[in-house]
C-alpha cells in the first residue's frame, strides 16, 4: 500500500486508489479512464463530502491569473493565448529563410515547425526544453520566451508562463 495512504482508507479502498491510479498512468491514451469513470470509481470512497478538496489536501488556493504584460510584441500576445495558428502565420510573415552555410542545422522554420509539431502532440515538456535551449544559444531572443512560456502554460504551470512573459517584457525595456 502506498505509504500517504496508511491510516486513511481500509485496505480494500487504498488498493482500489492504487489501482485507479496506475490506470490513469497509461502511456496510452485509450488505455487510461475517462472522467466519468474516474468520479464513478472514487465517490463511493469519498468520506469528507462537505470539505473543498484543496482543503482536504492543505493546499491553498491559487491565486487569480496577472494580466499580461504591456509590452509583448504580437507574437507574444499569440504565446500568451496559446494561439497556435497566429504563431505559426506571424513567423511565416517574418520571411525568414534558412541560414546560409549550416547545412546540418535546422532552419528558424523547420525549427518552429518541430516545436509547433511537439506542442501540437502534446509534448510540452519536449517543446519546453527546445525553447530553453534556443534562450541559451540566443540569451535575449523574445521568440524563444515566448515559445517557453507557450510550453509553460500547456504544461499548465501558467504563474511560470507568466514570469517568463514578464523576463521578455522587462528586457524590451532594458
Amino acid at each position: 500500500m502506498d505509504s500517504s495512504l496508511e491510516g486513511q482508507y481500509a485496505n480494500d479502498d487504498a488498493t482500489k486508489l492504487v489501482e485507479l491510479a496506475s490506470k490513469c498512468l497509461q502511456f496510452e491514451a485509450r488505455e487510461r479512464p475517462d472522467t466519468k469513470f474516474l468520479l464513478t470509481a472514487v465517490t463511493p470512497l469519498q468520506k469528507q463530502k462537505e470539505a473543498a478538496s484543496h482543503v482536504l489536501m492543505g493546499l491553498t488556493k491559487t491565486a487569480a491569473v496577472l494580466p499580461l504584460p504591456t509590452m509583448l510584441s504580437p507574437l507574444g500576445k499569440a504565446c500568451a493565448r496559446m494561439d497556435l495558428t497566429a504563431i505559426h502565420d506571424i513567423l511565416l510573415k517574418t520571411g525568414y529563410k534558412d541560414e546560409e552555410g549550416a547545412e546540418n542545422e535546422l532552419s528558424f522554420q523547420e525549427w518552429t515547425q518541430q516545436v509547433q509539431n511537439i506542442l501540437n502532440k502534446k509534448k510540452a515538456e519536449l517543446a519546453l526544453r527546445d525553447a530553453m535551449q534556443a534562450q541559451v544559444c540566443i540569451p535575449n531572443w523574445p521568440t524563444a520566451f515566448y515559445l517557453q512560456a507557450l510550453a509553460l502554460s500547456k504544461l499548465g504551470m501558467e504563474t511560470d508562463a507568466q514570469d517568463m512573459l514578464n523576463d521578455d517584457a522587462a528586457s524590451f525595456l532594458a
